[in-house]
């Protein structure tokens, strides 16, 4: 929710660079929290703010899901 928030306030203060790396955030906040729809506000802000495509969208997602497996698989489950 941090993250999501930081984007609209940079994007109010028309800073859409910072404002993209926060959506980014938001976006792997909710890939590595297995968001149940995979993903959230985040994902929609880098498509309808960003005009993010849907291949990059698919890269992060699967960044996402390799980190995730390496962490439930070596780590205690905890990826924060």
């Amino acid at each position: 929710m941090i993250a999501f928030k930081l984007t609209g306030l940079y994007l109010r203060w028309s800073d859409k660079g910072t404002a993209f790396r926060w959506a980014l955030h938001t976006h792997a906040d909710d890939m590595l929290g297995e968001h149940p729809a995979g993903g959230g506000a985040g994902k929609q802000q880098l498509r309808t703010v960003f005009d993010m495509n849907e291949s990059a969208l698919e890269e992060l997602e699967r960044i996402a899901a390799e980190c995730l497996r390496e962490v439930k698989q070596d780590g205690d489950g905890d990826w924060s």
